[in-house]
C-alpha cells in the first residue's frame, strides 16, 4: 500500500489531501519455484503470477543470468510451463518476461533442483579408472527418509557391497575388486518403502575394450547390403560410430556419427572393389577403434531383414528399463526421454524406439501410433508402426510390451488388423510374437487385455476425440453393487450426469464419465460400492479378458 499526499498553496498557506493506492507490477514473478528455492521438484510445473492486461509471458531458464540454454517455454498466455529435464544440484537462473502494452519486461530469480530419486555423483555412469578407495556419493532426493547403496556384478545386484539403510549421502565400500565392470544402485526410501532407485555402470580400471565387426566378417568378398552391418557390444561404451570409405580410415562412403546401437543398414555401396570399414566405441570419452575390409557383391533390398531390424530395435528399447518397476537404466537412451519423471511411460518407449530406428537406418518409414480401449486420455496407449516394404502395409511394433503381431496367414499385422479382430471378437485371427526373454509377462500384468487396446486406432495425423469411437460395452461384464474380491479392472457408466461419486477400496472418489457411451476411464479396485448403498447414479462393469 502506498500513501499519497497532495499539497496546495493558497494565499501563502499549504494544505493537503491524503489518499492510498497499490501499484500493479509491470512484470509477473515466479510462484513455483520461488526465488532462492532449493530442492525444487522438476516433475511439477513452473507457475507464475497473473498480470492484468498482460499480452503474454515467456520463461527462460539458463546456467547463467539471462541465459536460456536449459529451458525455453516459448511465448504463452498461460501461467505455467513444464520444468522438464533440468540439471540437479546447480544454481539455475530463471528469467520470466511479461509483455504489457506491447513492451517486454522481466523478473529474474534463482533456484536449485533436486531429483525425485537419488542419483550418484561419484562415480558417474560410464566412468573408468575409478578410485574405489574413495566414498561413493549421491544427491539428496525429494521426500527421502533414507538411502541404500548396493554394488554388484549385474544391474541391481548387491553381491559385492551393500551399505544398508543410511541417512547419509555417501558410503565407503570396502573389498571392491580392482578390475572388471561393476554396477551401482542407490535406493531412495519414501513413505517407509524402498520405492525408487537409479543405476550406473563403472570400472575401477582403465578400459580399452574394442568393438569388432561381426557382419560382414573381416576380409569377406561377398557382402550384400540387404543385411545390416553388425558389431559386438561393449557394455561400458556410451556410443559407437561406423565409417566406410574407399581408403583405410576413410568415411567418404558412410559416417553414422555417434549412435547407440550395434547394427546399421548402409545401402548402395560400390560393387566389386575393396572397401574399408571402421567401428569405434566411446568409453569414458575416449574412442577405441577396429578396422575391417570387405567387398560388396549386391545391394539388394530385403523386406524380411528390415522388419527383423525393427523387431530387434523394439526389444533393444524395452531392455533399457528394469523389469521390476520400469525404471530406465542410467546408461540408456530411454532415461533421457523419461527425466525428470521416474518410470518410463509408453510415450517414452515409443519416442525412444523412433530414435533408435533412425540410428539402425532401417530404410522404411516409421511413425507414432495411438490406440485406445475407451476414448479417454487415461485409456490411450502409444506405440510405433513401420512400413513393411513388400506389402507397403503399416505394421505394429510395441516397445512397451515388447511385442509384435501376426495375422492368421502368417504376415505381420497392422493396428487395423488387430482392431478388426477385436471388434468382431475373432480372437484367433491374430497371434502375438513376444520379442524378449520376458515373454508375455508385460501383457499379462497390464490392467487391460492387450487386444482391447485396439478398439479405437489413431494413426499419426488422425485426431483423438474424447468420447467418440467404438464402444467398450461389449467387452464389459455387468457387476452388481457392491463388488468385492480380487483386484480387477472396472468401468462405470453414469446414469444421470457427467460424473458420479464411487466408493473405491473404501474411499469416495468423484469419477468422470467422459468416455464413449458415458463410460469412465478404467480403474483398478478390490471393492467398489455406491455411497449410501444406492446404485442409482451409475452402473458398474468389469473389463473382460479374452486372450491374455
Amino acid at each position: 500500500t502506498l500513501f499519497a499526499r497532495v499539497f496546495s498553496k493558497v494565499k501563502g498557506v499549504w494544505r493537503y489531501t491524503d489518499s492510498t493506492f497499490s501499484a500493479a507490477p509491470l512484470a509477473a514473478t515466479l510462484i513455483y519455484p520461488g526465488n532462492g528455492a532449493v530442492n525444487v521438484d522438476r516433475s511439477r510445473l513452473a507457475t507464475w503470477t497473473t498480470l492484468p492486461n498482460a499480452d503474454g509471458y515467456h520463461l527462460y531458464v539458463g546456467s547463467t543470468l539471462g541465459a536460456r540454454n536449459l529451458l525455453d517455454c516459448n511465448e504463452t498466455q498461460g501461467t505455467s510451463c513444464a520444468l522438464g529435464n533440468l540439471p540437479v544440484g546447480a544454481t539455475l537462473f530463471a528469467r520470466l518476461y511479461t509483455r504489457l502494452g506491447g513492451v517486454w519486461r522481466y523478473a529474474d530469480s534463482t533456484f536449485t533442483a533436486t531429483p525425485i530419486a537419488a542419483e550418484l555423483v561419484h562415480p558417474l555412469d560410464g566412468a573408468t579408472n575409478v578410485d574405489v578407495a574413495q566414498p561413493f556419493q549421491w544427491t539428496t532426493a525429494i521426500g527421502a527418509e533414507a538411502y541404500k547403496l548396493s554394488i554388484g556384478s549385474t544391474p541391481g545386484g548387491a553381491d559385492i557391497a551393500d551399505s544398508g539403510e543410511t541417512a547419509s549421502t555417501s558410503y565407503l565400500a570396502t573389498g571392491l575388486p580392482s578390475s572388471g565392470i561393476l554396477y551401482a544402485r542407490v535406493w531412495t526410501k519414501l513413505n517407509g518403502t524402498w520405492a525408487r532407485h537409479s543405476d550406473i555402470m563403472f570400472s575401477p580400471e582403465t578400459r580399452n575394450d574394442v568393438s569388432s565387426i561381426v557382419t560382414p566378417v573381416d576380409a569377406t568378398t561377398h557382402f550384400n547390403t540387404l543385411q545390416p552391418f553388425q558389431w559386438s557390444a561393449v557394455a561400458i561404451a556410451r556410443a559407437y560410430r561406423l565409417t566406410i570409405g574407399t581408403a583405410p580410415g576413410g568415411s567418404d562412403l558412410h559416417d553414422s556419427g555417434e549412435i547407440g546401437v550395434t547394427r546399421r543398414f548402409v545401402p548402395n555401396l560400390p560393387l566389386g572393389v575393396p572397401l574399408f570399414g571402421q567401428v569405434q566405441a566411446k568409453i569414458d570419452g575416449v574412442w577405441t577403434a577396429s578396422d575391417f575390409t570387405f567387398q560388396v557383391t549386391g545391394n539388394t533390398v530385403s523386406s524380411v531383414n528390415q522388419v527383423k531390424g525393427a523387431l530387434w530395435a523394439t526389444n533393444f528399447v524395452r531392455e533399457m528399463a528394469s523389469d521390476d518397476d520400469g525404471r530406465p537404466f542410467g546408461w540408456s537412451e530411454l532415461v533421457r526421454s523419461v527425466a525428470p519423471r521416474y518410470n518410463a511411460l509408453d510415450t517414452d518407449y515409443a519416442a525412444t524406439l523412433l530414435h533408435v530406428l533412425g540410428e539402425v537406418n532401417i530404410l522404411t518409414p516409421a511413425r507414432r501410433l495411438q490406440v485406445a480401449f475407451n476414448a479417454t486420455p487415461s485409456d490411450v496407449h502409444t506405440l510405433v508402426e513401420v512400413v513393411e516394404p513388400n506389402s507397403l502395409r503399416w505394421i505394429v511394433v510395441d516397445p512397451t510390451f515388447d511385442v509384435a503381431a501376426r495375422r492368421s496367414d502368417g504376415t505381420w499385422a497392422s493396428a487395423d488388423d488387430i482392431s478388426a479382430a477385436s471388434l468382431t471378437s475373432n480372437w484367433s485371427a491374430i497371434s502375438y510374437v513376444f520379442l524378449g526373454t520376458a515373454g508375455d509377462a508385460y501383457v499379462h500384468s497390464h490392467y487391460l487385455d492387450y487386444p482391447l487396446l485396439y478398439l479405437n486406432v489413431y494413426h499419426e495425423g488422425q485426431p483423438f476425440v474424447p468420447g467418440v469411437g467404438n464402444s467398450p460395452l461389449p467387452y464389459l461384464e455387468p457387476v452388481s453393487l457392491p463388488a468385492s474380491g480380487v483386484p480387477a479392472s472396472y468401468v462405470i457408466a453414469c446414469s444421470a450426469s457427467a460424473s458420479a461419486d464411487v466408493v473405491i477400496d473404501g474411499a469416495t472418489v468423484l469419477v468422470t464419465c467422459d468416455g464413449i457411451d458415458s463410460l469412465s476411464a478404467v480403474f483398478a479396485a478390490s471393492t467398489v460400492a455406491a455411497p449410501g448403498g444406492s446404485p442409482d447414479a451409475f452402473q458398474l462393469g468389469r473389463v473382460t479378458r479374452f486372450v491374455f
